[in-house]
């Protein structure tokens, strides 16, 4: 049971669900027999009230800063540091300027016995389970003598959302449509014409969204319902394909987003978030192959690495596990964490444009903690610490185009801010790779480059790879030497200084 979580009960919140992604687009599956709710995510999808802000010339306070500091009065360098460089956010009491990642809505649905017969029984015999060998999320039970099963994959040739629903014994039917929480600055329309459904997704910035579902019923009937749903009846086999697209790649949005528009843009598309999904493989409609593709392609990265531990592994559901762990029971479950990590880090990044932020790719609030953004101060960095000694070395790729789109403007924040050359990284950051102090308070730091560039010699290291070092690494790690050499400050000793520095995550007393 090392490579497997598994429970006897519906998740009874989100966090408690079950996560499939494939770097694009994620999914958490909640198992609810008696309505589920697949809440879904793009990776682009941001709000973008601040995509465009840039750094301003602060650099002459770095002297002033560094004489009240080496003169002993600490509570006025630091106040007039944070003055200089802290930004909006943190401390300051003004709105932090860092776009925040966005829920694109969920699918839903509720399954029908046989026609148009809803199941009114309590369900019986649930399991529902993550198999992280074969990135499948399955759910079944029974209910009013029905076995109901259902398997969701983020498919990782045909980047999209998959669900094959059956019954064991008998049809099956059912509704399902599309929603997303009430936001006041995001107006959302549906539409539905079988066997499709969309719904259609813009914030008050411009940037514009959409979720579209089709369905397949083997040996059933599809028609629409209330102008917004489909429905189902009578199917052996339903299989449903999510999809969805924004307008973040497109012009208006990103005009002048340095290279990292171009290295990631198809030519001659129009970036309507309807389109996206023209781009991708048309998927087999025969269950078995499209299950079979996804597996062998997920196993080609995840399956590069095995542990082994000498430790029995129970076969108790994941949540008593942990139970038995907190009371030293159970010393087999850190290998099941161990792989859960690997699982999470492929399931974001594996081919996708953008690094896992602070939550993965997985996100359901509108308003969420720390706008679900990329900490530079070690949170992005520990998403991947994992990558090269535990073999997943292509989960990288982007991480490290997200490092180089941001190095054009690092410059500029490095030269307006200190007056310095090189580049100088933010403690935080969002999707548009924008360089600004944004956290007052905090902000007072210049430890991101260093940390980020650890990343580029760890994969030199494991890999070999010279071309590499020669053509990404090198020049990346130049940069960020060239900031810290033009920082570095002698003091009255003539030890060299990080002045001003902090840490970013703690403080003096007091």
């Amino acid at each position: 049971m090392e490579n497997k979580l598994w429970y006897q009960k519906p998740a009874t919140k989100w966090v408690e669900g079950l996560p499939i992604g494939n770097g694009r687009l994620a999914a958490m599956v909640v198992g609810n027999p008696h309505g589920e709710r697949i809440s879904l995510n793009h990776e682009w999808l941001w709000r973008r009230k601040y995509w465009d802000r840039y750094t301003e010339d602060r650099s002459d306070y770095l002297k002033k800063v560094r004489d009240l500091l080496f003169s002993g009065k600490f509570e006025e360098g630091t106040l007039l540091a944070n003055e200089a460089w802290g930004g909006n956010g943190g401390v300051s009491g003004k709105p932090c300027r860092i776009d925040s990642y966005q829920p694109a809505g969920d699918f839903c649905f509720k399954l029908y016995k046989g026609k148009v017969k809803l199941f009114n029984g309590e369900a019986s015999n649930y399991y529902r389970e993550l198999n992280l060998d074969e990135a499948v999320a399955r759910v079944s039970y029974e209910i009013d003598d029905v076995r109901i099963n259902y398997e969701i994959i983020a498919h990782l040739i045909y980047d999209m959302i998959i669900i094959k629903i059956s019954s064991e014994n008998g049809r099956i039917g059912g509704s399902f449509w599309l929603q997303r929480v009430e936001d006041p600055e995001c107006a959302i329309s549906f539409a539905a014409e079988a066997p499709t459904i969309k719904m259609k997704g813009v914030f008050q910035e411009g940037m514009e969204f959409c979720v579209e579902a089709s369905i397949k019923a083997r040996g059933g009937k599809i028609w629409t319902e209330k102008g917004c749903r489909l429905e189902v009846a009578d199917a052996e086999e339903i299989l449903v394909f999510v999809d969805i697209g924004t307008s973040a790649k497109g012009d208006k949005v990103r005009r002048d987003l340095n290279t990292f528009c171009a290295l990631n843009q198809d030519k001659g598309m129009d970036y309507i978030p309807e389109n996206e999904h023209l781009r991708y493989i048309k998927p087999e409609l025969e269950w078995k192959k499209i299950l079979d593709a996804h597996i062998k392609e997920h196993a080609r990265y995840y399956g590069k690495l095995r542990m082994e531990l000498p430790f029995a592994q129970k076969c108790v559901p994941t949540d008593q596990r942990l139970l038995e762990y907190d009371v030293g029971n159970d010393p087999g479950l850190p290998l099941l964490y161990f792989n859960y990590g690997r699982y999470l880090l492929c399931a974001s990044s594996y081919k996708g444009d953008l690094p896992a932020n602070l939550q993965g790719k997985w996100n359901e609030n509108i308003n969420p903690p720390w706008e679900c953004d990329y900490h530079l101060d070690i949170n992005l960095q520990m998403n991947y610490w994992i990558a090269e000694p535990a073999n997943l070395p292509d989960a990288t790729e982007a991480l490290f185009t997200y490092m180089e789109s941001l190095v054009p403007f690092a410059k500029k924040a490095a030269r307006d801010l200190y007056g310095c050359e090189g580049a100088c990284f933010p403690l935080s950051a969002d999707a548009w790779g924008r360089v600004t102090p944004e956290a007052y308070g905090w902000s007072v730091w210049t430890g991101a480059g260093a940390w980020l560039a650890q990343h580029m010699w760890w994969h030199y290291e494991y890999g070999q790879d010279i071309e590499f070092l020669r053509k990404r690494a090198y020049p990346f790690l130049k940069d960020v030497a060239l900031f810290y050499e033009s920082y570095l400050t002698e003091d009255c000793k003539g030890i060299l200084q990080v002045i001003p520095s902090q840490s970013p995550e703690n403080r003096f007393v007091g």
